[in-house]
């Protein structure tokens, strides 16, 4: 794989990779491009064939809320923040 490539995908994906992150990674995406490849030249042929049946959707338990007591290792304030409240949210 270009280290070329491999630089612009990590910059898409905003992974940040130490060298030997980089190589490992390079060669199991040059695997994955290798299989793709195989996999187009098998060139099978589906003309006809049925797309597989969906099986029936489940149904869902219903939602509903309940008392509970307050665990004791999480603090009774706890709330979810805005992703503004984030220190650093800008540089991601």
């Amino acid at each position: 794989m270009e280290d070329e490539l491999l630089v612009h995908l990590c910059e898409l994906a905003r992974l940040r990779l130490t060298e030997a992150e980089r190589a490992s990674f390079a060669a199991k995406f040059a695997q994955v491009l290798a299989f793709v490849e195989e996999i187009k030249a098998l060139q099978l042929d589906v003309e006809g064939v049925p797309p597989p049946v969906m099986k029936e959707r489940q149904e869902a338990a219903e939602d509903a809320a309940r008392e509970s007591e307050p665990s004791p290792e999480l603090p009774c304030d706890y709330r979810v923040g805005a992703i503004g409240d984030l220190e650093g949210w800008e540089d991601a």
